[in-house]
């Protein structure tokens, strides 16, 4: 079971590094940092809940990947607006 965990995470891996690089800058990823390590890693932004939502409305990109709670987008969206 922990074999096929550890090949599923090389596999997710591989796909989120694969459409980083096609997007480049348009995508985001904003990672809570009690996310487990594998999300973090991938993470281009990291913090609490106050950070990610003061950067994510700064972030210049197209699309943006909140890996937390959903309170911290609709703040991001908030802050965003003003």
């Amino acid at each position: 079971l922990l074999e096929r965990m550890a090949a599923q995470n090389v596999e997710h891996r591989a796909v989120i590094e694969r459409i980083k690089k096609e997007r480049g800058s348009e995508l985001v990823i904003l990672g809570h940092h009690y996310q487990r390590k594998e999300i973090v890693d991938l993470a281009d932004i990291v913090g609490d809940s106050f950070k990610l939502a003061r950067d994510g409305a700064r972030a210049t990109g197209r699309t943006l990947v909140f890996c937390g709670v959903r309170f911290m987008v609709e703040s991001c969206a908030v802050l965003k607006r003003e």
